[in-house]
């Protein structure tokens, strides 16, 4: 069977420029940027926002979703921004300039329209080639003082307004992203919410979201700040992956897939949940070998993208997390003694899910059908 039209057109275009690590997807309609902006000695996190702006700007594209690293000081200053931005950015704290950094997603010849609640912009959506894509994110500002589980309800809460507001609900989520202040105290409570909210809009009647659920903090002091990804439309299938080497989160009690697979007209798009050292049963491995974890880690993600018939030069977006932002080095030694490309990926400290777990890798990938033999 031959190719249609279509999907011949259908190409990933990887470029590197001014600190920016770049995957745009182009489509016969329009064109996805995935960037991510990686500190560089004498650049600020002002100027890696800017490049980022800029490149937007020379594409003729509209930002979709931003998440920025940023230290206290630097937060601080630029938080007024969120309120400025055709799309909400997701604040999160870095350790400090090493670990700062930015994620954003563009896009060009789309309908990018805001998502607006009571005033507050939450999010964007968007509908090009007969897909439609919501993205929700920013900042939570419920009142801080709310216990944690009211604060996590009221999140889910908002999202689903914002769903309502792009013609979506949760059932057509694909990928989540918990940010918990001090979330080894509070991580079981967490998921009861999470499991709760789940079951009252029909998550688990239909396939359960990849996610990443990690300790960071966020300038406004609430207990959570989140993300989502929506995705729907003519074309679109949506399938959970499992990981070869460890056993379903959901095996625990923990409501998320390993991996999401969504395949759209043109692509087969791989979104890898929070990845850690964990074994076939669910057991945490090499305690306090931050070395021997990573090495598992990374044994595990590659084993879901050869699943998926893909590989680490498929990546369009990554975030690995350490516990401690002094073994960066020990992952970075890693890529370099196996020769894996460069990955366009932040890295940044946070507390994992577990406490003796000293690493975690989140990671997206993206092929065109046929273009591999």
């Amino acid at each position: 069977m031959n190719p249609t039209k279509k999907e011949r057109n259908c190409r990933i275009v990887r470029t590197s420029e001014s600190g920016l690590e770049i995957a745009s997807l182009v489509h016969p309609t329009h064109v996805e940027h995935y960037i991510t902006a990686v500190p560089r000695a004498g650049r600020s996190l002002d100027e890696q926002q800017r490049a980022v702006r800029q490149f937007v700007t020379e594409q003729a594209a509209d930002l979709f979703a931003m998440t920025v690293f940023a230290t206290p000081g630097e937060s601080g200053e630029r938080i007024h921004e969120t309120d400025e931005m055709s799309c909400p950015i997701t604040w999160l704290e870095a350790a400090d300039e090493s670990t700062s950094g930015v994620q954003a997603l563009a896009v060009t010849d789309s309908m990018l329209r805001a998502v607006v609640y009571k005033d507050s912009l939450i999010g964007g959506a968007y509908e090009a080639g007969g897909v439609r894509y919501c993205r929700l994110g920013g900042a939570l500002r419920d009142p801080v003082e709310w216990p944690r589980d009211a604060q996590t309800r009221a999140a889910f809460d908002l999202w689903a307004e914002g769903l309502l507001i792009a013609g979506m609900t949760y059932q057509r989520v694909v990928r989540t992203w918990f940010h918990n202040e001090d979330i080894l105290a509070w991580y079981d409570e967490f998921n009861r919410v999470r499991d709760e909210c789940f079951t009252e809009r029909g998550v688990f009647q239909g396939v359960t979201p990849a996610s990443t659920g990690v300790g960071v903090l966020n300038p406004f002091g609430a207990a959570l700040s989140g993300e989502l990804l929506a995705i729907d439309g003519e074309g679109v299938v949506v399938r959970a992956v499992p990981s070869p080497l460890q056993c379903a989160a959901l095996d625990y009690g923990s409501s998320f897939n390993r991996a999401i697979e969504v395949a759209t007209p043109g692509f087969r798009r791989l979104m890898i949940s929070g990845t850690a050292g964990i074994d076939a049963d669910g057991e945490t491995m090499h305690v306090g070998d931050v070395g021997m974890q990573i090495a598992r880690t990374m044994e595990v993600v590659e084993a879901i993208l050869d699943s998926r018939d893909m590989g680490w030069a498929d990546a369009t977006r990554a975030i690995a997390y350490f516990k401690h932002a002094a073994d960066i080095p020990v992952f970075q030694a890693y890529c370099e003694k196996h020769a894996l490309p460069p990955l366009p990926a932040l890295l940044v400290r946070a507390d994992i899910c577990r406490a003796d777990l000293l690493f975690e890798l989140e990671l997206d990938a993206t092929v065109a059908p046929r273009s591999r033999t």
